[in-house]
């Protein structure tokens, strides 16, 4: 796909997947920008993430560096179309909000989030994999992005205050998660500076 495109316009072509290209557009010029080891997570109608060291973007031996989606969060959890039974993704993604919402005949994922159990539930599955994240690679900086942010007053205090809760204490008080300043925009971006990192 790279190869006809580069030729067809004559100028180097990248590509790469979404929740990647909006960790390195954060990590260079948004909230992530003044930090050195930047983890971005997307809630949106999937989870993804992306990992960008000394503003390098980490794929791994097979580009899948990051992808917390598929994560086990509950083994006997949820099965998914194409990842693991309880995965995150599973739990708390846009998706399986809305279809939480619509099996409770409630009208959307912010009305759903307003229920305390609910939003406990979403909380403690999305903080699990924040802070298996946090074991893993030790970031700096956690940026949050994704539709799902659209709700963030609902859960916020609460997301980073259980997420300190499951961190080993001498984290806690280094544990800093920020939504992402770029917003929908953090993806383009990351894309438009491929080449500055390649």
């Amino acid at each position: 796909m790279v190869t006809p495109l580069s030729s067809a316009f004559d100028l180097p072509v990248f590509l790469e997947n979404d929740a990647n290209a909006a960790a390195l557009g954060e990590a260079l010029y948004g909230v992530g920008r003044h930090s050195s080891s930047v983890y971005y997570v997307t809630v949106s109608s999937g989870i993804g993430g992306g990992y960008v060291y000394k503003k390098q973007l980490i794929r791994g031996a097979n580009g899948y560096a990051g992808e917390i989606g598929n994560t086990i969060i509950d083994s006997s959890g949820p099965l998914h179309p194409v990842l693991n039974k309880g995965s995150l993704e599973g739990y708390a993604s846009g998706t399986a909000l809305q279809s939480r919402a619509s099996n409770r005949h409630v009208s959307s994922i912010e009305r759903l989030l307003a229920h305390p159990q609910e939003r406990d539930c979403f909380t403690n599955h999305l903080t699990t994999g924040l802070a298996n994240i946090i074991h893993t690679i030790d970031p700096e900086i956690i940026i949050f992005g994704g539709g799902v942010t659209g709700s963030a007053d609902l859960y916020w205090e609460a997301l980073q205050e259980r997420v300190r809760e499951l961190v080993y204490p001498s984290l806690r008080s280094k544990v800093d998660i920020r939504l992402a300043e770029l917003k929908g925009q953090a993806g383009v971006i990351g894309a438009a500076a491929l080449d500055e990192v390649e």
